[in-house]
């Protein structure tokens, strides 16, 4: 008898202690993978590294966001084309960048884009 009352206190114990999980924590992004669907990606760094900013509509500052003449990489997840350009205001066609295109900048256009354009040559 004694056993059994054992038994049924362990039972009752065990019953009570709260099942306790750790989920693993989820990683952040890196990479272009930190561009949301939808949006048109700049990057500071090559290969979607560095400050990222993102548009629907583009932006005649890249000041605004703290990335003028600093981007380096691309990524337009977005279903329209957008432009590099070489001055604020949208001046100064640099590249195009259709829907879909992720890439570095060749060298000629890294680190000179001063606003983005909604379009393709969208730059005056």
């Amino acid at each position: 008898m004694q056993h059994r009352i054992s038994r049924l206190v362990l039972l009752t114990v065990a019953a009570a202690v709260p099942l306790v999980t750790a989920a693993a924590p989820a990683e952040a992004a890196t990479g272009y993978a930190r561009c949301p669907s939808g949006y048109f990606c700049v990057f500071a760094d090559a290969n979607g590294g560095g400050t990222i900013a993102y548009f629907h509509h583009g932006s005649p500052d890249l000041r605004q966001q703290g990335i003028d003449n600093t981007v380096s990489s691309v990524w337009d997840r977005s279903a329209g084309t957008f432009a590099l350009c070489d001055r604020y205001g949208y001046a100064g066609n640099l590249v195009d960048v259709f829907s879909g295109a992720k890439s570095n900048l060749d060298a000629g256009e890294n680190n000179r884009a001063s606003s983005v354009a909604p379009n393709a040559h969208g730059c005056n």
